[in-house]
């Protein structure tokens, strides 16, 4: 950045970029809900999940939902309560090609 366009910046402030632009490293424990329980209600089908724009694979998901406090992870679907993030979430099936 600094060579080719004369950017100087520290990586506070390439952080604070990503952030606003609404990228992270990890996905957030009530996006990870949401699509546990949605790709869950799918039965198996070839499923696409869609966070925030960006493609997710699903072996991500799989681990941040290993990550997940215990409690959280045994659940079953049914008491998992829904999040606000419907909007940012979106579980569908894979396109045909």
């Amino acid at each position: 950045m600094e060579r080719e366009h004369k950017f100087f910046a520290s990586s506070k402030l390439y952080k604070d970029r990503l952030r606003s632009w609404g990228f992270s490293k990890n996905l957030k424990q009530a996006h990870v809900r949401d699509i546990v329980q949605q790709t869950k209600l799918r039965h198996g089908r070839d499923t696409e999940v869609i966070v925030a724009g960006q493609k997710v694979a699903l072996d991500r998901v799989q681990r941040s939902y290993d990550r997940l406090p215990a409690v959280e992870a045994k659940a079953p679907v049914a008491d998992i309560k829904s999040s606000h993030c419907n909007d940012e979430v979106v579980v569908s099936g894979i396109p045909a090609t």
